[in-house]
């Protein structure tokens, strides 16, 4: 997601450096094609890479509290023998 981000920034210089007739305005820059696709996908980007750090988290802390049971597991039955 990180390279896809990346990759629409390059978009929008690209387009803002090298397209003729670049407009000099936000609203006329949003009527090109190229424009919309760059900003569509280094949004879309952007919101995937939030969604899968959270997730990326959640899971981290869930995996960390299952393996400090199975931890704690083990350690009681290795007290009982």
């Amino acid at each position: 997601m990180t390279v896809l981000a990346a990759l629409a920034t390059a978009g929008l210089c690209y387009c803002a450096v090298f397209l003729p007739d670049f407009p000099q305005t936000v609203a006329h820059a949003l009527m090109q094609f190229a424009v919309r696709f760059c900003c569509a996908l280094g949004m879309t980007a952007i919101v995937c890479l939030l969604a899968f750090s959270l997730l990326d988290f959640l899971y981290r802390k869930d995996l960390q509290r299952k393996r400090q049971l199975h931890r704690q597991s083990l350690f009681d039955v290795s007290v009982q023998r």
